[in-house]
């Protein structure tokens, strides 16, 4: 063997060696890259990982909360967690991990339940879909300007951040095509503090094509579950 291909062949060795000598287990990649979809959460060690994720399972959108930390070489000294993601997504954590944020949307989820399939929460494959607050604001001053009794009740003027937090994290929670219907009820069990059901039940029965899933649990007598609901909705998130 020439002295060429000892060095090549020495060459190559080396530079194996030092791909295994610095090849991290599996368990010491830290798995900072975090997809923000509610119903997934799949946590992965690099962007490329997550990129990958989202294109197949979420249609190529982040969904609203995924974590994407610096990519420079500073340590996690130099950049804390918290610094790597915006104040928006900070938020949603936060809110996210409330006990109360989770009892309000496991109540509400157990509305869907009829003919033993939930028609409220998303499924995984469904586009995520984050509820702007100027949505939010268009529903609020629509049932206020609607309301027959907004003379004789005490409407909010504005959401408490509480509840705006509520709404628009929840948001992707569900599926797309009945966000509008159920942010009406909620929002109109918010302005009225859980009180005036009656009012609510008989819009919705008089206007089922625009409430087909609240008419559908009121077909099948699950008023009561919804009523239980709608009057508990003001002490989640005020």
């Amino acid at each position: 063997m020439s002295e060429e291909e000892q060095q090549l062949q020495s060459g190559s060795g080396i530079k194996q060696e030092a791909a295994i000598k610095h090849r991290r287990k599996k368990e010491e990649i830290e798995k900072d890259f975090i997809c923000g979809d509610p119903n997934c959460g799949r946590k992965y060690g690099t962007n490329a990982a997550l990129y990958t994720h989202i294109k197949n399972k979420h249609n190529g959108v982040p969904p609203t909360g995924t974590v994407k930390p610096s990519t420079s070489k500073k340590t996690k000294e130099q950049t804390p967690m918290i610094d790597q993601v915006d104040d928006e997504i900070s938020k949603s954590v936060a809110t996210m991990n409330d006990p109360d944020f989770m009892k309000f949307t496991i109540m509400i989820s157990n509305l869907g339940h009829f003919n033993d399939k939930n028609i409220i929460v998303r499924d995984a494959q469904e586009p995520c879909f984050q509820l702007e607050e100027e949505k939010l604001l268009d529903l609020y001053e629509k049932i206020l300007k609607g309301s027959k009794l907004i003379s004789e009740t005490e409407g909010n003027s504005v959401f408490t951040k509480k509840a705006e937090m509520y709404l628009k994290f929840s948001s992707p929670i569900w599926k797309k095509h009945i966000i509008n219907e159920l942010y009406t009820v909620l929002i109109y069990a918010y302005i009225f503090r859980g009180e005036n059901f009656d009012t609510i039940e008989k819009d919705i029965t008089s206007n089922l094509a625009n409430y087909k899933l609240f008419s559908e649990l009121i077909k099948q007598d699950k008023v009561d579950q919804f009523r239980e609901v709608y009057t508990t909705i003001w002490n989640f998130i005020t």
